[in-house]
């Protein structure tokens, strides 16, 4: 028995190694081409075509001609992207990012940018430091090469058919990695391996509103070894969602404030000062919950929404992760208390100006962390915000991002 994971490191394969897992590569190929995925197939992709792309993929890594990066979650592969350097001897510092996919099971986790840091990293330890790449016009993933810094070099009109027999517009973006600090080594984690964690027992404490759960577990350590048998307790909340609700119109914002237990309990004010918020349920996308709870908590309408972050709430006790976004909104006739009155909320809209907010986050009147980080990483980035807006506005593009 294991306690499930979220997703493990990225791994570049071998050609074995894709031998191997082909049927899994195949199932992601189809599932995102059936998902609308502009990466040189037309849908529906036969599982022969599949097959045989992945065997030239396999190929072109035994000769080092292409680099894969995977990466997996409890049921198997979920996402790749491909390195693949430049032949050109005037260009052995240039290799192209190719065919970024993420199965839809998998869909707003994170793994896309965690594909594309690997990537980058083992560019820059191949310097290949000039990296290209083109995509679609107004694709999902748009917005996250935006957001790592890579730049529009420009447009080539009714590039790519589609599966509707219609040409798309498909945009080149480039990204020099000299202009980068390398990400310190410390951030490359040692990939999970099924014998670092043993779970010696598993014992559901407790549940109603909370899940509590007991293990019993003994765990890698770093200098060599097993640790002794420890026990852990763990809160089982998952994946929440957290919408900072912008209006850049009127450079406001609107939070939300409410009764919270939990503040009172540490000593804080019991009203709490923070952006909507709400928990993912079965068959929920993250965007559906932000425009669930946006709706519910405050009555807005989403015009536009931005990828901000994903993280661990509180690792050593807890399996909650919150995934945070900006949305576009029109604060002007934002007020009043809203609230789901089955589930006991009373929940009162504050708009202010995003000067005022940032200033309640530096005396303390903001203390919750999803708040405070939302408002930080909208201060830090208020800069380029225009290019990103026009990328999420863009027609057919839904905010989601792989």
């Amino acid at each position: 028995m294991s306690i499930p994971r979220a997703f493990s490191s990225v791994r570049m394969p071998d050609a074995d190694e894709i031998a191997t897992a082909r049927d899994e590569l195949v199932e992601i190929l189809r599932d995102c081409v059936a998902g609308g995925a502009s990466v040189s197939f037309l849908a529906p992709v036969s599982h022969q075509v599949a097959q045989q792309f992945w065997d030239d993929i396999a190929r072109d890594v035994r000769a080092g001609r292409r680099r894969l990066f995977a990466v997996a979650d409890d049921h198997g592969l979920v996402g790749t992207v491909q390195l693949v350097p430049a032949t050109a001897p005037n260009q052995p510092h240039h290799a192209e990012v190719s065919k970024l996919l993420v199965h839809r099971r998998a869909r707003r986790c994170g793994l896309a940018r965690q594909l594309m840091h690997a990537l980058e990293d083992e560019a820059r330890l191949a310097n290949r430091t000039l990296l290209t790449l083109d995509t679609r016009v107004g694709d999902a993933a748009e917005p996250l090469y935006v957001s790592l810094g890579y730049h529009r070099a420009g447009i080539i009109p009714r590039y790519a058919l589609t599966s509707e027999g219609t040409l798309d517009d498909t945009a080149l973006y480039w990204k020099d990695l000299r202009r980068e600090p390398h990400r310190p080594a410390s951030a490359k984690l040692r990939a999970p391996a099924p014998e670092d964690v043993e779970i010696l027992a598993h014992t559901p404490l407790f549940e109603s509103y909370l899940k509590i759960d007991a293990y019993q577990l003994r765990h890698r350590l770093h200098a060599g070894g097993q640790s002794e048998p420890l026990t852990r307790e763990l809160l089982r909340r998952g994946r929440a969602v957290g919408i900072l609700l912008y209006d850049p119109d009127r450079e406001s914002v609107a939070l939300i404030e409410q009764f919270r237990i939990g503040a009172m309990a540490a000593g804080f004010p019991a009203w709490v000062l923070e952006i909507a918020a709400g928990l993912v349920e079965p068959g929920e996308t993250s965007l559906d919950v932000a425009r669930r709870e946006a709706r519910e908590e405050a009555g807005a309408e989403l015009h536009a929404t931005i990828p901000i972050m994903r993280y661990v709430v509180s690792p050593g006790c807890t399996d909650e992760t919150v995934e945070i976004f900006l949305a576009r909104v029109d604060s002007d006739r934002l007020a009043g208390v809203h609230g789901l009155h089955h589930e006991g909320e009373d929940i009162r809209v504050v708009v202010m100006p995003l000067a005022d907010a940032l200033a309640a986050c530096a005396d303390g009147r903001i203390a919750n962390a999803m708040t405070l980080l939302a408002l930080q990483w909208l201060a830090l980035n208020l800069h380029d915000l225009a290019p990103r807006w026009q990328i999420a506005e863009a027609p057919e593009h839904s905010g989601e991002c792989t």
